[in-house]
């Protein structure tokens, strides 16, 4: 059976973690691994906001996750769904998540991404409430801007991999809608996939009724 990893892209507050959370109880045979926890767990850094500021950050994000690429493209999961980034923010500016090295280790294996899009006035709410992270100080006016290049940048990743492009909006929704949300646009993912190509296809649904 071919890999079929999906990519969920979202800058930070977007709510695209609080979607993905308890996803692979809906969906069979998946998994859902988050780039930035991985990042963290092998960089030895404090957390993920020091780790993009280090002297060699740059190299050793960009080492790391193609290490963590090779891993997923050869795991067990029938489904391999990524919570990332399609930008990054670094003390020289933004960067684009993946390198030319990465894209082709997983090119063939991409049958979609995710932009996961709020409104800047609600991300930057959710920033602010968010103890627990070092963030940045942006406006509204950033966050937007920073939205708009993420999501230019996902579609230009998604063309580079022959995937398609999704996008759902958590801007009003409950913790409960949008992992239902996203549970939906999954499904129409592997479905289309399927149909696009039918070496994704299974003898059973890979998809469960749990949400």
């Amino acid at each position: 059976m071919a890999k079929r990893i999906i990519l969920v892209t979202g800058v930070p507050g977007s709510g695209k973690s609080t979607a993905l959370d308890g996803l692979s109880d809906g969906i069979a045979g998946s998994s859902v691994v988050s780039m930035g926890t991985e990042l963290l767990k092998r960089s030895g850094a404090e957390d993920r906001d020091l780790l993009r500021k280090g002297d060699d950050a740059d190299q050793l994000a960009t080492r790391l996750r193609s290490e963590i690429l090779r891993e997923l493209v050869d795991s067990d999961d029938d489904v391999v769904i990524i919570d990332t980034h399609a930008i990054v923010k670094t003390t020289g500016g933004y960067i684009q998540g993946f390198t030319d090295s990465d894209l082709d280790i997983l090119r063939g294996k991409v049958v979609a991404v995710v932009c996961v899009h709020a409104d800047p006035a609600e991300i930057k709410r959710r920033r602010d409430a968010d103890d627990g992270r070092r963030r940045d100080s942006e406006t509204e006016v950033d966050i937007g801007l920073q939205q708009d290049a993420s999501e230019s940048t996902s579609a230009r990743i998604a063309g580079s991999l022959g995937a398609a492009l999704y996008t759902i909006d958590t801007s009003s929704t409950t913790k409960e809608e949008a992992q239902a949300l996203m549970v939906e646009t999954i499904r129409k993912a592997l479905s289309s996939a399927a149909r696009r190509n039918p070496a994704v296809t299974q003898s059973r649904s890979p998809i469960s009724t749990a949400i």
